[in-house]
């Protein structure tokens, strides 16, 4: 499955709020392999980023001049755009049910679409 960076990012949240419910077992064990997947991808991302803002950091100040903070944006926005080849494993919404107290709102199931089907 091909999905952009900028919707891994957002997503965390919301796989944050599964992975601390209390769920069976196997469902426990597809939403843990999952978030390692996305974790790792986002720790590329973030790597990423601090090399790119490192680039423009003023070695006597330590600081970003702000004439560069646009060009600082320009490139993350580039980056969260591309898109990465992830092996997710598919969680069904039936699933999701067995999870006791579970309340997603409509735009956490937006962000996890990519991983839950019906």
């Amino acid at each position: 499955m091909k999905l952009k960076k900028k919707t891994l990012l957002e997503s965390t949240g919301a796989l944050a709020k599964l992975f601390s419910q209390e769920m069976p077992v196997e469902l426990a064990y597809k939403i843990s392999k999952n978030i390692s997947i996305v974790e790792g991808e986002m720790k590329d991302f973030f790597k990423i980023q601090s090399e790119i803002s490192n680039k423009f950091v003023d070695k006597e100040t330590k600081k970003i001049p702000d004439d560069k903070l646009k060009e600082i944006e320009k490139l993350l926005g580039e980056e969260l755009e591309k898109e990465i080849e992830l092996k997710l494993i598919t969680i069904k919404l039936k699933d999701l049910k067995e999870i006791k107290d579970l309340a997603l709102s409509p735009i956490n199931i937006k962000k996890l679409e990519y991983i839950v089907v019906e």
